[in-house]
């Protein structure tokens, strides 16, 4: 999430010495970003179940049994425990809230507006130890319990003095939060700053200034004044900055911590990117039935305008003419004016109804192309985190071969950065080849499905792209990935059947070849028998809508009954299920058999009164009324 960082020597001191204090500089690391995520509270706070804290101490140094030590300061330069009761984004809403600012990125799909900056405030090792500790004897092992330990009055005292500190140059009314760790290896502040100014935003008067230099010349300014107002007397250097030095200095532990900060908020980025499409593929699904609802009920009633408008004018010349009596003639008249002026009521309600539904659809479609665009530059984001994490990696490896790798910590951070396979990869085989030792200290579960996972979406890449490498990758799963495979089950069909089948079905929809791709699926669905799940038929209905773009053969329209037909057996959500009644209900219609299409709809409509979200439901329902109207 970080848009720009300035950070300092983190070199702990190589003569350790308790009583030396000639080598301990102080840390200070800026970072700025586009607001601060529920996870990142929960890590600044600890708000972990006992799950989040086993993870967390996989990752890093983190000693649960010194957690108690940790605290905050608040308001006033006052030490409290940390308050678990409200995050910080919580915290950031109510603050803003209370100052009648409005948070640029509220609304917005994707934030783009520079609202965080977060300061951790520190020195070298030793050095931050003996404020904590003192002369106390602390485990820094991973799982010794430290829970006798007590926290020193000199750490508070720092912690205060770098809050006057952050209170004098931006202003105690901006900070969010300002935390201390103790439970770490080298005790830290986090301090999450507003950088407001005048009740705006102004992050780039307040840090950035006009280029790059200028933010340069700040962060240098700031390092200076921090060791000047605080540090000098806590008997720390000022250090060298990067800029001036262009020396990073970080631990195997500092890579590890980075690497999971980053693949954290890369999947959070990407988990949101997907939900925006999700919803907005549903959302122009609904409202181009709406759409196509609307226009067949405008198309009938201009039908029945110009019928009653046809018969009007007959029943005129009639009366002109004088043929029958006046007064029937005259009531029968009046009947059809007033027929005829509710039909142009409900004409120009419809109209209405209909041009802000086109109204609506253009600018989903047009939030569309710019989600797709954005999905163009999440690829190039990527790309390039990729590359900076490959360059992080092999700065990780220096310390730290692979062969030096084989334990749990490692493992997880393996499987966190190395989310994708290439042809020729050392780390995907290493892991292959060391799979019965991760085996024993992780469990199997997890090393199998962290390598199927890799192969099978690979695979899956090549036959996307048409590329026939697949069958060579196939080709290791009774090979050297035998074993990972080994225990899993796809009914009477063996593991490499199984998964060449989909994968050959893969290959050939994207091929457009419709025939081979009902082929292979039937097959495979027919092996699968009973065990088939409701994964097997969603997955590839959707995968049949995306590569043909909704647009299907009538062969492929009645084949998708059959499947929809199988999937309603099993077990769902009400959402689920009346999603596929629609589906079955637009396939029936697709193929003219609009007596079952309508079944399909009706039964649609039921099951969604099951939906708990109202909200929800009723646009579910006045989308199936209209795909009956359209009938």
């Amino acid at each position: 999430m970080s848009e720009q960082a300035a950070s300092w020597d983190m070199m702990d001191c190589t003569k350790q010495n308790g009583n030396n204090m000639a080598n301990a500089k102080q840390v200070l690391d800026v970072h700025v970003s586009k607001g601060i995520t529920v996870a990142q509270s929960n890590e600044h706070m600890r708000n972990w179940t006992e799950k989040g804290w086993k993870r967390a101490t996989d990752l890093g140094n983190y000693d649960p049994t010194r957690e108690h030590l940790n605290f905050e300061v608040v308001s006033g330069g006052k030490i409290r425990p940390i308050d678990k009761g409200r995050s910080i984004p919580e915290r950031m809403a109510e603050l803003l809230h209370k100052r009648g600012i409005k948070d640029p990125n509220e609304g917005l799909e994707e934030p783009r507006f520079r609202t965080v900056v977060n300061i951790i405030f520190g020195g070298s090792r030793t050095r931050m130890q003996e404020l904590a500790f003192g002369k106390q004897e602390v485990d820094f092992e991973k799982g010794a319990d430290n829970r006798h330990i007590k926290r020193k009055s000199e750490i508070e005292r720092w912690a205060k003095d770098v809050y006057s500190f952050v209170c004098g140059r931006y202003g105690e009314q901006n900070i969010a939060a300002f935390i201390v760790h103790l439970d770490e290896l080298n005790p830290h502040v986090h301090c999450t700053l507003l950088p407001i100014k005048d009740g705006k935003f102004a992050y780039k008067e307040i840090f950035a200034g006009k280029d790059k230099y200028e933010f340069s010349e700040r962060m240098k300014q700031l390092h200076t004044d921090f060791y000047a107002e605080v540090n000098s007397k806590w008997g720390m250097s000022r250090g060298s900055s990067v800029s001036e030095t262009g020396k990073k200095h970080r631990s195997t532990e500092e890579y590890r911590r980075m690497l999971s900060e980053e693949c954290s908020t890369i999947e959070e980025n990407i988990s949101r990117h997907q939900q925006v499409l999700s919803s907005l593929h549903s959302d122009i699904r609904m409202a181009e039935r709406r759409v196509k609802g609307l226009t067949s009920m405008v198309e009938n009633l201009k039908k029945e305008q110009a019928e009653k408008e046809a018969q009007l004018s007959a029943l005129k010349n009639d009366m002109e003419a004088r043929k029958g009596d006046a007064q029937t003639l005259s009531a029968e008249k009046e009947k059809l004016e007033n027929e005829l002026a509710a039909i142009q009521n409900k004409l120009a309600d419809k109209q209405e109804k209909l041009q802000t539904a086109d109204r609506q659809l253009s600018e989903l479609k047009e939030n569309m192309d710019a989600i797709q665009e954005r999905t163009e530059e999440l690829k190039e984001e990527a790309y390039k985190y990729s590359r900076d994490v490959h360059s992080k990696v092999d700065s990780l490896l220096k310390d730290a071969m692979l062969e030096n790798m084989v334990n749990e910590q490692d493992f997880t951070i393996l499987s966190m950065y190395h989310s994708q396979v290439s042809k020729q990869d050392p780390i995907f085989d290493f892991v292959v080849a060391h799979f019965n030792e991760y085996a024993q200290i992780v469990g199997k579960e997890q090393v199998s499905g962290y390598l199927i996972g890799l192969n099978n979406s690979y695979i899956i890449q090549l036959c996307k792209k048409g590329d026939l490498a697949y069958k060579d990758r196939l080709g290791r799963v009774n090979r050297d990935l035998k074993e990972v495979y080994s225990g899993i089950t796809f009914g009477s069909l063996s593991v490499l059947d199984a998964i060449t089948l989909l994968s050959d079905a893969t290959y050939y929809l994207y091929k457009q070849d419709e025939r081979k791709f009902f082929e292979n699926m039937d097959k495979y669905l027919a092996g699968m028998g009973d065990k088939a799940e409701l994964e097997d038929y969603t997955q590839s209905l959707e995968d049949l809508s995306v590569a043909y773009n909704g647009n299907l053969s009538k062969t492929a329209y009645t084949k998708s009954i059959v499947w929809i037909t199988k999937a309603l057996e099993k077990e769902m959500s009400p959402q689920l299920r009346t999603r596929l009644l629609m589906m079955m209900g637009q396939c029936f219609q697709s193929i003219d058999n609009k007596e079952k299409a309508k079944q399909a709809y009706n039964q649609a409509f039921l099951v969604s009164a099951e939906i708990s979200d109202k909200m929800q439901m009723k646009q579910i329902q006045e989308t199936i009324q209209q795909c009956l109207l359209g009938l």
